[in-house]
């Protein structure tokens, strides 16, 4: 331990006073412009519009998202998604048709009958249907409508909020995918 405590104070020694070549110097540091220049309040993006959208898109959503790529006042890629007349619209690198969306409120449900042909004319234009669900009552309606249409790749139920046990086998047999937002919880108790 003498040794170990004999070494530190040699190189303690030779740190603290051995002669450097270097002279200290203090800095100043500048003086502050404040929030100006490219540290500016930035407002430009409180100028923007939202544009809402909802399961009615339809061509004329895809023509004006077409035209703001064209341009330039756009800058990503866009799939939108809506009522079954999307397919007439042709996709590019840009833009493309989505999905058949069916929002469904309890209640209010749609007709049936309805429904199903609106979902099986969507699958014969090769659209997946996407069937927005929050209760169980949304989800035994969306189940029956897709057993009905018969089941496209690319179907799927959103929200998924409420999903039984009782219902998990019907689910894999119709195999359609399952978007969440487990969030919703958290939000919204």
């Amino acid at each position: 331990m003498k040794v170990f405590g004999g070494v530190f104070i040699v190189i303690l020694g030779y740190l603290l006073l051995w002669p450097v070549p270097i002279a200290p110097m203090s800095w100043q540091a500048p003086s502050s412009n404040g929030f100006s220049g490219q540290f500016a309040e930035n407002t430009r993006l409180s100028g923007l519009t939202l544009i809402a959208l909802d399961s009615d898109n339809g061509p004329e959503d895809f023509a004006y998202f077409s035209a703001l790529l064209e341009q330039g006042r756009l800058y990503q890629s866009i799939c939108i998604s809506g009522l079954e007349s999307l397919q007439t619209q042709n996709a590019t690198p840009l833009i493309r048709p989505g999905c058949f969306k069916v929002h469904l409120h309890e209640h209010q449900l749609p007709s049936f009958d309805a429904t199903v042909a609106r979902v099986a004319a969507a699958h014969a234009f090769d659209l997946p249907a996407a069937i927005h669900c929050v209760t169980r009552a949304e989800l035994v309606f969306a189940l029956s409508v897709l057993e009905a249409a018969g089941s496209h790749a690319g179907d799927r139920i959103e929200h998924g909020a409420i999903i039984e046990p009782d219902l998990e086998a019907w689910l894999v047999d119709l195999g359609p995918g399952i978007v969440t937002q487990p969030h919703f919880i958290l939000d919204r108790g």
